[in-house]
């Protein structure tokens, strides 16, 4: 068994705070703002009935249905999920790093501005682990 510093581990980052960003719905091209979209609920629902009624700040027409009330938003407006439109500003940063998880003094090793190379570097990296490991 191998001691945490004595392994190299390799990592791929994309952390929201600086590698994305929160746009509109139209920036993103979500499917609700260029198409529309309807929101059902059962008539007990009433919280979020008066939500969409009266808080929602949107443009809808008001279906009732057996048992529902159907809400029918036309396109062009923001829909409910706009917190999780996220488009990528920077590329993901591959690197190659000493150690594992358990390791206290981690180091970049190498740094990879191409997913193709970082594989490559993954697949010579495990190529070598597999000789040692034939060789005994």
């Amino acid at each position: 068994m191998l001691r945490p510093d004595e392994y190299v581990s390799y990592r791929i980052a994309s952390p929201i705070a600086s590698h994305r960003q929160l746009v509109s719905c139209q920036v993103f091209e979500c499917e609700a703002w260029t198409y529309g979209w309807s929101s059902r609920f059962p008539t007990a629902d009433t919280l979020r009935i008066e939500y969409v009624r009266n808080g929602s700040g949107r443009r809808f027409r008001e279906v009732l249905e057996e048992g529902f009330v159907r809400f029918d938003f036309p396109p062009g407006q923001r829909c409910f999920n706009w917190q999780s439109h996220y488009v990528q500003v920077r590329p993901e940063a591959y690197s190659v790093v000493s150690g594992d998880a358990r390791s206290q003094h981690r180091e970049v090793l190498r740094r990879h501005t191409r997913p193709v190379d970082w594989v490559e570097d993954l697949g010579l990296h495990q190529d070598q682990i597999k000789t040692l490991l034939e060789r005994g």
